[in-house]
């Protein structure tokens, strides 16, 4: 028979439940002492003797716990073992050695580790498979008022509370027996052609002061659309992208609500809800779909078309070219079918280097390409890595764009680059102020591509089938950021149709508010459908006069009968 308590392999902890009566637990693991033993009830640590009393200190097989006074019905009893970790032996050379003493060091270093497994066991950790990451946390005075963050490759990382807020998420989805007021309940998620978001009642909230919606001290009333706008900016400015975007949807659900209710005198289902979070319309012609900003838009891309002619002079077909050094053959540049063509200049100062092309009218140029000359060893030693490309503006040279650190690889890569802000000149010039070794410069061809007209877009989802047929009014809420300063009803136009697209009404709009200071805004579409019948709605929007516009969010649409 052992001589020494047995360890095995069992958790130091144990959770009992109370009923009320009982006031003995037992405990399956084995402990050295009566204090090695810890008790709390409900989270409440006990106080040995006086609270309760230990047996079985000693056994293998564990012991039990008295109470003194029994635990209530359903209390969460815990009981825990916990060692105080400390070398409890000393082994003297040439001393004694025996079997017992060395078993019994051995058995309280094996539950000393069961009691650390335990603890690691609850506290966060990477998993088995995940890559090294740096968990280490900031200093105290650092990580003060700020939330446990994770960055994008899964480090540890702080940010502070009042750059993440009190957000109000609203998801895309339709509760079950969705109705007019009340929570808005568990959700999962919908197609976007038949989401639908059921109102709160906002009459049965309190509504907050323009102070207690400023500072965010209280998630119990309801905010205003302004007051909540104000909040939003306040909270928001300067933050994460993910965050300004879940407060922009919230703030667009609230004030869209609170213009039902003034509109139609009660809110019903938000028909169509959808925040784009994937490329879903059905129609969505002459648009480009934005996945990092969830969003449809029109603006105006960049032809890969070379704006300017194959030349086969200085003059000829049309236009103009020129260079610093009247380098006669400089056209050739601009004739991409010889490969052996190019423009070369001296090096030296800042005006040695240019070469120029003058269109016959204005054009907005929106990027560039160009690559080195391949005549012979000097192509790479003479290739640009330095350069600003300009505009002449009548009386001077506007830079557009500054490269520097250029390499090319071969005399045969081409290198394209986009102005951040393009305007309308009709000569454009590039400005080569450095080369990769040699002292003079070589561009074996150069091109330049202009800014093309934003095309009329039309946005539509697939139909969603009403609950009653036949409304009378349909009211549609829709967050729109106008690139271009734009009319409403003339160069954007919103339709309603209550029979799948076959009839289309042409609805009023009217701005209910910003969304933030990010351009977005909220807009009302109204349409009177009492001439048509049917239950399948959808909506058309669509713009004119290459106006552009992005359409960040269907907030949903509200049938009134």
């Amino acid at each position: 028979m052992a001589d020494h308590i047995q360890i095995g392999d069992v958790a130091p902890r144990v959770n009992r439940a109370g009923d009320g009566t009982e006031t003995d637990f037992t405990f399956p693991f084995p402990i050295f002492t009566d204090a090695d033993l810890e008790v709390y009830v409900d989270g409440v640590k006990q106080v040995l003797s006086t609270g309760y009393t230990v047996s079985g200190a000693g056994q293998s097989a564990g012991g039990s716990v008295s109470f003194a006074t029994a635990p209530g019905d359903g209390a969460d009893i815990l009981l825990l073992r916990t060692l105080t970790i400390a070398r409890t032996t000393d082994f003297q050379a040439s001393g004694e050695f025996r079997a017992k003493v060395i078993n019994d060091e051995l058995d309280f270093q094996t539950a000393a580790l069961q009691q650390i497994n335990d603890e690691l066991g609850r506290t966060v950790r990477l998993q088995p498979t995940d890559a090294a990451a740096a968990l280490e946390l900031p200093d105290a005075a650092t990580r003060a008022s700020c939330a446990l963050t994770f960055d994008v490759d899964g480090n540890a990382d702080v940010t502070p509370l009042a750059d993440i807020g009190d957000l109000a998420v609203i998801s895309s989805a339709t509760p079950a027996q969705a109705s007019a007021s009340g929570s808005a309940g568990t959700s999962t998620e919908l197609s976007a052609a038949d989401h639908r978001h059921p109102l709160p009642a906002l009459a049965d909230l309190g509504i907050a002061s323009q102070a207690e919606a400023v500072a965010g001290t209280d998630n119990t009333k309801a905010m205003t659309p302004f007051r909540t706008a104000e909040a939003i900016a306040a909270q928001f400015d300067g933050t994460d992208e993910i965050a300004r975007e879940m407060a922009a949807s919230a703030l667009a659900y609230a004030m869209a609500a609170n213009d039902a209710s003034s509109v139609t005198g009660s809110v019903g289902t938000f028909w169509l809800a959808d925040d784009f979070e994937s490329g879903s319309l059905t129609t969505s012609t002459n648009a480009r779909y934005d996945a990092s900003g969830d969003y449809y838009h029109n603006e105006a891309g960049i032809s890969e078309t070379d704006a300017i002619p194959v030349m086969t002079g200085l003059t000829a077909p049309s236009g103009m070219v020129t260079s610093s050094n009247n380098n006669p053959t400089a056209w050739q540049t601009f004739d991409s079918s010889n490969s052996s063509y190019h423009w070369d200049a001296t090096g030296g100062s800042w005006n040695s280097g240019y070469l120029a092309y003058e269109f016959t009218s204005a054009k907005t140029i929106g990027g560039y390409g160009l690559k080195p000359r391949q005549v012979d060893s000097n192509d790479l030693p003479g290739a640009p890595t330095s350069w600003t490309f300009c505009g002449w503006n009548g009386s001077g040279w506007d830079v557009l764009d500054s490269r520097s650190g250029v390499s090319f690889s071969s005399n045969t890569q081409f290198k394209t680059y986009s102005i951040a802000s393009p305007a309308s000149y009709t000569r454009y010039a590039i400005r080569v102020t450095g080369s990769q070794s040699f002292p003079g410069y070589g561009i074996g061809n150069l091109e330049m591509y202009e800014v093309l007209t934003p095309d009329a877009m039309t946005l539509s989802p697939s139909a969603a089938t009403l609950s009653s047929a036949d409304p009378l009014d349909v009211i549609g809420y829709f967050v729109i950021e106008p690139v271009d300063s734009m009319t409403f009803g003339t160069d954007i136009v919103g339709k309603i149709s209550i029979d799948g697209g076959t009839t289309k009404v042409t609805g009023t709009w009217t701005k209910i508010g910003d969304i933030g200071s990010g351009g977005e805004e909220l807009w009302r579409l109204e349409a009177d459908v009492s001439a048509g019948s049917g239950s399948s709605l959808t909506y058309e929007i669509t713009t004119f006069n290459a106006k552009q516009i992005r359409l960040h969010d269907c907030v949903g649409l509200i049938a009134s009968y």
